[in-house]
């Protein structure tokens, strides 16, 4: 089953002034020349990648953070060890799994950044009042300054005199405010930067739909692997006494010594398939472990049996479809990503425009500790670019051509979404029927075994059928966990599907 990976990227802020002419608040006109940075206004793109159900269905890109199958997997340890075994249910699971997985934690932190960059495009709209004071002494050389005290002989009093040096104290304080009262860009920019946010939120929350499926699949499979292995425990216990009865009656020369080796070799091929399955158990249990945050050394004890159960009231393909692009995250993160960058379009047109801004200061000056005299400057500075044509009119083609691919995308992940839901039908109807037909085959199993050892033990055949019933009924119990394992999983996925699976899995697996 195919899922559509979102790459998400936040937009940068235009800033800085074009080219233009500056009106000041006290009636002067000068030109200036203010050449803000280079925009880099980047947009997503989306991918997509085919997988296996399980274990890690899925690989997802972040906005600013790739991120691969291995950090779907990972986990940030939450507790070491602790002695004895821990009961694990599937809830307890996938709550240590949305608090600990490491690609949750990675989108968490995208989230942040993206709440970080809306807050610094909200900044250049907003008033910047900062407040400055010093105290400073210096040492002035009158003389070299072009002062004479000869220019004022005779005129101050008899001994006043006027020295070289002085050393004043001065002390300065003021506030400065700095404003962009009109800038139609910076307003666009900041639109998209806060549809950025929401951005990252959904695709955050498609993230934790992919954790839920993975490690409710994880739990499935070592469920799975415990079942294999208390089903091949047992046919070992069955197959230890069968071949206790046959060294009996060989003793007794009632069964040939064929037999007995035969049913030794069946018991020693079935100690190999326990092995197997402690083996697969064991790394099912590990995997499990790492995506849960549990440190692997950790025993842990499966107290869940998933039922079998049909899911009722199924809807028609047309619904699923509108319920789906109703409630799938990535399918919002898409259209999201496109509005985005329609702002984007939008603040790249508004770079035409001219922009007015603010700015002054009011404060003090004078010596330290005797008289001071207040000091102010406000005026305003009107811009408008003159000669910008071709970086204005590239902004705007490049950020055309970012809708139009987003748009696209964004169509494409619709039609991805319609083709995940028939998939998830088709598999769901066909997971069905296995589950129903590998419950025929191990009843007949069952059966064909019991008949085999009831004519053994009459004499009537050898235990060479004996042997081939219970190959048998072992291919047969696993072909039923596997195919409940299918099945299980082919609800998960029509419920990621849905984009419903994090809130809606137990009515999905429990039936309720």
């Amino acid at each position: 089953m195919l899922s559509p990976a979102v790459a998400q990227t936040s937009p940068s802020t235009n800033a800085g002034n074009s080219n233009g002419a500056s009106a000041t608040g006290n009636g002067s006109a000068t030109a200036s020349s203010n050449e803000g940075p280079a925009q880099d206004s980047p947009y997503p793109g989306w991918a997509s990648q085919a997988g296996p159900v399980a274990p890690i269905p899925f690989r997802k890109f972040s906005a600013g953070v790739s991120l691969s199958a291995n950090d779907f997997q990972g986990s940030v340890a939450s507790a070491p060890a602790r002695p004895g075994i821990l009961d694990l249910s599937l809830d307890d699971a996938i709550r240590r799994g949305l608090e600990t997985n490491l690609a949750i934690r990675l989108r968490r932190e995208q989230q942040n950044i993206s709440q970080g960059q809306r807050s610094l495009a909200l900044q250049s709209m907003l008033p910047i009042v900062t407040a400055s004071g010093s105290t400073s002494l210096s040492q002035v050389d009158l003389v070299t300054e072009g002062f004479r005290a000869s220019a004022f002989h005779g005129l101050l009093p008899p001994g006043v005199t006027i020295p070289q040096i002085v050393s004043p104290e001065t002390t300065t304080g003021q506030g400065n405010l700095n404003w962009s009262a009109i800038n139609i860009s910076a307003l666009r920019n900041y639109q998209a930067a806060k549809i950025q946010q929401s951005v990252a939120a959904a695709t955050t929350a498609d993230s934790q739909q992919t954790v839920v499926l993975n490690v409710a699949a994880a739990y499935l499979q070592a469920q799975a692997a415990a079942s294999q292995l208390t089903n091949a425990q047992a046919l070992l216990k069955a197959d230890q006494a069968l071949l206790n009865d046959v060294a009996e009656e060989h003793r007794a020369g009632v069964v040939a010594n064929i037999d007995e080796l035969r049913a030794r070799v069946q018991m020693q091929s079935q100690q190999q398939a326990v092995i197997a399955a402690q083996n697969a158990q064991a790394k099912a249990n590990i995997a499990l472990e790492r995506m849960i945050g549990l440190d692997p050394a950790q025993q842990i004890n499966l107290t869940e049996t998933v039922p079998y159960a049909e899911l009722d009231n199924q809807a028609s393909l047309s619904e699923l479809q509108r319920q789906a692009w109703a409630t799938r995250a990535d399918y919002r993160a898409a259209q999201g990503q496109v509005r985005a960058a329609e702002m984007q379009r939008k603040a790249a047109s508004a770079e035409r425009l001219p922009t007015l801004s603010f700015g002054g200061f009011y404060g003090i000056i004078g010596i330290t500790y005797a008289s001071y005299r207040t000091d102010f400057f406000a005026g305003a500075n009107l811009n408008f670019p003159l000669f910008k044509e071709a970086s204005l009119r590239g902004d705007r083609a490049v950020a055309q051509e970012q809708v139009t691919a987003g748009r696209a995308q964004a169509e494409n992940l619709a039609g991805q979404i319609d083709a995940e839901i028939r998939s998830a039908q088709i598999d769901y109807d066909a997971a069905k029927s296995l589950v129903s037909v590998a419950r025929s085959n191990m009843q007949l199993a069952q059966l064909e075994l019991d008949q085999a050892i009831d004519q053994f033990k009459a004499g009537v055949t050898e235990n060479l059928a004996v042997v081939d019933a219970q190959a048998g009924l072992a291919a047969a119990q696993t072909s039923l966990i596997n195919s409940l394992l299918r099945y299980n999983v082919a609800k998960l996925e029509m419920a990621h599907a849905l984009g419903v699976l994090d809130s809606q899995y137990s009515q999905y697996l429990r039936g309720k």
